[in-house]
């Protein structure tokens, strides 16, 4: 019975041993896949692999998966196998997080240098707005440069003309554009200021200008013409460069514009025959306005009889009320310093005084020009305007030196107006010989007063003007010597007189003519000849029209001529008090 089951435990094993043919299927159906459970290798699309040793597959591109750890591979329906950890394609150098052991370059745009070398240090550089520290770019073939630095102008830069690089290292001073050889415009360019007396093509400055000019402006020292700033500082600017540069010699000018002094200015002549010239651009177009309330407006002291002034073409304006002075010219020597008196002529020449408020209103000049001992001084065209409504001030005074030993001699009036002031020509102190000619002296209380304050005047000549003023046109205090009164015309208000000669010494009035300023006339007289002192006096060759009284001859009178002369029909008196005058001669042809 074993023989039995053990023949049948071989039988099959003998039957499998044996050699088949191979089989030939006419038509043959597979489970595609077929899956392991029918004998197949495939897999599904889904499903889990599981491994015990390594997974080899044969072909042109093997695949290895080593399994030691524990890994799992996705394997995608499409497309190409990722990587389990990171995401990113297999075979492919995108989304990777570090790097080892990679021997071929990356790309560029994914972190590489793109080159098998490198050189430099620090990040990789892209194509748009890198930021490069310190490279060395070699000699581009094309660049452009819009914010570059440190580039040497002597090196960097190819195609310059002949120092051009040179001008291009220094330093830049001023801005705007660049400057051409040919007609560039400049736009307030500073360039230095040559030496006085420079005759070169050299650029002039300012500076320059202002000190060749003939005369310096008061506008290049900080002059102000409108007439609300102080222009104090900027005279004494003016005033001492021009003295600087003119040898002590002062001159000082004044374009059209009102020019405010807020305080007293003064100038002093320091050097023998030293000359101060200020001057303006006409009358009643440049004004020299004060408003100091007391001193003068501008003072000049002479050094000695050397020193001479000039003052011309301006309006000197006050705003005060008959408180301060316009011009006072004081002479500071004494008579032993003065010299031979052989001084140089000094002039005020075409120069208004009046107040700032216009013409015969509230404000006036206490006195327009005091001369305080200074000789030989013209007044030209000048014009000395007072207040209103009472006639108030003085238009000239003609005063002592410091020292009243030094007399002071030669003074011209030429073309002058003298209007409503107290008096117009003050003869004071100790003054000599006073010239007044072609002027007008009109609506004063005084057109020319000799006051009792005065010694021993001398020497006033009137020719050729015309007055007519308010208690007389012309009249001493005190004895006048050399009077001459010639070819004028006067007109005469009630209760006033013409020429009154209080004290006489030698006197001629000539050929001039008296008329009533207002009919009928009241206690209007031409001529009233006071006490005799010396000499003797002529009056003749006049004309008098319908007043009250033509001449008349006080009480201590005496040689006095009296001849020729022509007396209207209707006058009321053409000689009274001829009885008390001595030695007197009236009439002969005619009275």
């Amino acid at each position: 019975m074993k023989k039995i089951i053990i023949s049948a435990l071989f039988a099959p094993l003998a039957a499998l041993a044996q050699t088949y043919p191979s089989p030939t299927f006419n038509s043959l159906t597979l489970q595609n896949p077929l899956t392991p459970s029918n004998g197949g290798t495939g897999v599904s699309n889904s499903g889990t692999i599981t491994l015990g040793g390594n997974f080899s597959t044969t072909g042109g591109n093997p695949l290895v998966l080593n399994t030691t750890g524990s890994t799992n591979i996705t394997l995608p329906t499409s497309g190409t196998l990722l990587n389990n950890s990171s995401g990113a394609t297999a075979g492919a150098n995108s989304n990777i997080t570090s790097l080892s052991g990679l021997t071929t370059p990356l790309s560029v745009s994914q972190g590489g240098t793109g080159a098998t070398t490198a050189t430099g240090s620090g990040s990789a550089v892209l194509a748009t707005s890198p930021a490069l520290v310190t490279p060395n770019l070699g000699t581009p073939s094309a660049a452009t440069l819009t914010n570059a630095t440190g580039l040497p102008v002597s090196t960097g830069i190819s195609g310059l003309g002949a120092g051009v690089a040179a001008a291009l290292a220094n330093a830049v001073t001023g801005s705007g554009s660049p400057v051409l050889a040919t007609a560039p415009t400049l736009s307030n360019p500073i360039v230095g200021t040559q030496a006085v007396g420079t005759n070169s093509a050299l650029a002039a400055s300012t500076g320059f200008v202002a000190a060749h000019q003939a005369c310096p402006s008061i506008m290049d020292y900080g002059g102000n013409r409108t007439g609300t700033v102080d222009n104090s500082a900027a005279f004494a600017a003016t005033v001492a460069a021009s003295q600087s540069a003119g040898g002590g010699n002062t001159c000082v000018s004044f374009p059209p514009g009102t020019f405010l002094f807020s305080s007293n200015v003064a100038i002093t002549i320091s050097t023998t025959s030293g000359t101060v010239i200020i001057q303006g651009a006409g009358s009643e177009s440049t004004f020299f306005k004060s408003s100091v309330s007391s001193g003068a407006a501008l003072t000049v002291n002479y050094k000695d009889d050397s020193s001479s002034v000039h003052i011309r073409d301006m309006s000197f304006l006050t705003t005060q009320a008959g408180t301060a002075q316009g011009i006072n010219l004081v002479m500071t020597a004494t008579s032993a310093t003065l010299g031979p008196n052989a001084a140089p002529l000094s002039d005020i020449t075409n120069v208004t005084f009046r107040g700032s408020d216009g013409w015969s209103a509230a404000n006036f000049w206490q006195i327009g020009v005091h001369n305080t001992g200074t000789s030989n001084l013209n007044f030209f065209n000048d014009t000395f305007m007072g207040p209103t409504p009472t006639p108030t001030g003085y238009g000239i005074y003609l005063d002592y030196a410091t020292d009243h030993s030094i007399i002071p001699i030669v003074f011209n009036l030429y073309g002058c107006n003298f209007v409503h002031l107290f008096t117009g020509l003050l003869y004071g102190g100790n003054t000599q010989g006073v010239s007044v000619a072609s002027s007008n002296m009109t609506a004063n209380f005084y057109g020319i007063l000799v006051p009792s304050s005065g010694s021993a005047p001398d020497q006033l000549s009137v020719t050729g003007s015309q007055m007519n003023n308010i208690n007389a046109s012309i009249a001493t205090q005190i004895t006048l010597q050399s009077f001459t009164a010639a070819n004028n015309f006067f007109l005469v208000e009630n209760n006033s007189t013409a020429i009154s000669l209080v004290s006489t010494g030698q006197f001629s009035i000539t050929a001039n003519v008296f008329a009533p300023n207002t009919l009928p006339a009241t206690s209007q007289t031409a001529i009233t000849i006071g006490t005799y002192n010396q000499g003797a006096g002529v009056i003749t060759a006049n004309q008098f029209d319908l007043l009250t009284t033509g001449i008349l001859l006080g009480t201590g009178s005496a040689h006095v001529n009296i001849q020729s002369n022509a007396y209207a029909p209707g006058i009321g008196a053409t000689v009274s008090g001829s009885g008390s005058c001595s030695a007197c001669t009236i009439g002969g042809g005619s009275q």
